[in-house]
């Protein structure tokens, strides 16, 4: 559990990108590219760890909050013992992009098939 301090970093653009956060209480405030958005008590931040980014890609700012961090290793590890952890966070970040352009990809079996 962390409790950084009002106005504190969390993280910045840059860093190096090894864990994810649930907000237990207060909010975080995200800015990426000049937009700015706050996420609150229950949501996540900082999931691009777990789909392969290696560096962060926005600040992370305290508003107040006390979050848990998740290291990649566990969140993974997780998923793979409970695939509804897994299933509930890509429904999570899905809802959260739901304006995103998805692509489908046809998958084949090594004959074509």
């Amino acid at each position: 559990e962390i409790r950084p301090a009002e106005g504190e970093s969390i993280y910045r653009e840059g860093d190096v990108s090894n864990a994810m956060f649930l907000i237990v209480k207060g909010g975080v405030e995200l800015k990426q590219n000049g937009s700015r958005t706050t996420r609150l008590s229950g949501e996540f931040f900082g999931r691009e760890c777990v789909l392969g980014e290696r560096t962060r890609h926005e600040d992370a700012t305290s508003k107040g909050a006390t979050v848990l961090k998740l290291l990649r290793e566990t969140v993974v590890d997780t998923a793979h013992v409970y695939p509804a952890v897994a299933m509930e966070l890509l429904a999570r970040t899905l809802k959260r992009n739901k304006n995103m352009r998805v692509e489908t990809i046809a998958l084949t079996d090594k004959h074509g098939q």
